[in-house]
């Protein structure tokens, strides 16, 4: 048994990754390590995170997911943040993007693919979620002929 004094037993300090879905914040210049920036293990900045654009579309699918389980006011702050989740979706379609694992900047495929699949999903659900979108076909067709050419 390990004792509770023991350093497995302690928390490691608070480096992790932790994102702010820019879309509904913007950026921050004062982020900490327990405050949505990335660090090392020894607290350091990590400087080289260039752009990902694969998080409102990953945050809208798993919202749409659980959508009928929620109550009218979650359901209210749902539609909110896949609302302005589609329109960054739609601003940052055609830019550059680090991939899946920020090593290269570029069209990345992974990226492309779960904006694509994000705005499927929210045309077919528009009606029963109760969405006033923007006409989002012009992004999914450009969407839907970059994923084809991806460089990840």
């Amino acid at each position: 048994m390990v004792p509770l004094n023991h350093p497995f037993r302690q928390r490691p300090p608070q480096c992790a990754r932790r994102r702010r879905p820019a879309a509904l914040h913007g950026p921050d210049s004062s982020r900490t390590a327990t405050r949505g920036g990335t660090f090392y293990v020894d607290g350091t900045p990590w400087e080289r995170r260039g752009p990902q654009y694969d998080g409102p579309a990953l945050q809208s699918l798993a919202i749409m997911q659980c959508f009928g389980q929620l109550s009218a006011q979650p359901q209210n702050d749902a539609r909110t943040v896949i609302d302005k989740n589609v329109q960054h979706i739609i601003d940052k379609k055609d830019d550059p993007s680090q991939n899946l694992w920020e090593e290269l900047t570029g069209m990345s495929f992974f990226t492309r693919a779960v904006q694509l699949r994000c705005l499927k999903e929210v045309k077919a659900k528009q009606g029963e979620i109760g969405l006033n979108l923007p006409d989002i076909d012009a992004a999914t067709t450009a969407l839907a002929g970059a994923s084809r050419c991806g460089s990840d």
